[in-house]
């Protein structure tokens, strides 16, 4: 019997506080030019009101939130979008780190909010002195005061949120595939690490021997079939693991090299047998 999974998503929105440049702001005239040769050669970027520095700070952040959220989910592709899974064990293991990134991201919003009006009116300071040659200068700095959001609005367009949904994928077999592809993804990926650590020296690296657990854990966790022969390959890991305590370097050689071998070769057969060989990236 398969697991109860979890649908998930995570929404990350801001007001990220630009503003189209043209050829009004620049004080550019462009009369008499064809419009086709400014739509196809000319790009006027944007304005930054929030400084870039600090604007990269929240990016990077929300850069991290994503990038650990798509680690951590099975994909699924179904018609024109792209869904994301979870099992209760993985959600658990996630929404622990998700919280810790939320309370950092959100010191960062209070801290924008506290020197909201400083930033803004340095801002318009600074952009009036750009504009001190352009003869409609009053007009474009009345409209820009206006269309920047006051610091209630700018707050309330904050918003990170964990999105989960409970499904029974029992008799699903296309997601419960899914699943078990991500399993033996991650499987070859730690097979491949291990063996490459093994060509640099005659023992494998302790750092990269410390991800043999944790490897472990996930794929079984993604296993919401319950394959023995999944559990087959994790064993071979275990054994990987244990056999770097040989005092024989050329025992513990041979052997870590057919246990990584077999355990290769058992991805590479499950894999094709379950056709979710396109998952693994060989």
């Amino acid at each position: 019997m398969s697991k109860m999974v979890k649908m998930v998503d995570v929404n990350v929105n801001r007001s990220r506080m630009t503003i189209q440049l043209n050829e009004e702001i620049l004080g550019l005239d462009l009369k008499g030019v064809s419009e086709e040769f400014v739509k196809e050669h000319i790009s006027f970027g944007e304005l930054h009101i929030m400084s870039k520095s600090r604007e990269k700070d929240v990016h990077n952040l929300e850069a991290k939130i994503r990038t650990a959220f798509s680690r951590s989910v099975v994909k699924f592709q179904w018609g024109n979008q792209k869904l994301s899974f979870m099992t209760s064990e993985m959600y658990k293991d996630f929404q622990e780190r998700f919280t810790a990134c939320e309370k950092e991201y959100f010191a960062q919003l209070d801290e924008i909010l506290r020197d909201y009006d400083k930033i803004t009116e340095e801002f318009f300071n600074l952009f009036e002195q750009f504009l001190a040659n352009n003869k409609k200068k009053k007009t474009i700095m009345a409209k820009l005061r206006n269309d920047i959001p006051d610091k209630t609005i700018y707050m309330d367009r904050f918003s990170l949120a964990l999105c989960e949904l409970d499904m029974d994928i029992e008799g699903n077999e296309a997601i419960q595939k899914s699943f078990v592809g991500s399993a033996l993804a991650l499987l070859w990926e730690m097979a491949e690490k291990l063996e490459n650590s093994m060509k640099k020296g005659s023992k494998i690296a302790n750092k990269t021997l410390s991800m043999v657990d944790e490897t472990i854990e996930k794929a079984i966790n993604m296993d919401v079939t319950n394959n023995p022969k999944l559990k087959e390959l994790c064993d071979y890991f275990i054994k990987v693991k244990n056999n770097q305590g040989h005092s024989s370097i050329s025992t513990r050689t041979t052997n870590s090299v057919e246990y990584l071998n077999k355990a290769k070769e058992g991805i590479q057969d499950l894999a094709f047998e379950l056709k979710v060989n396109k998952m693994i990236k060989w």
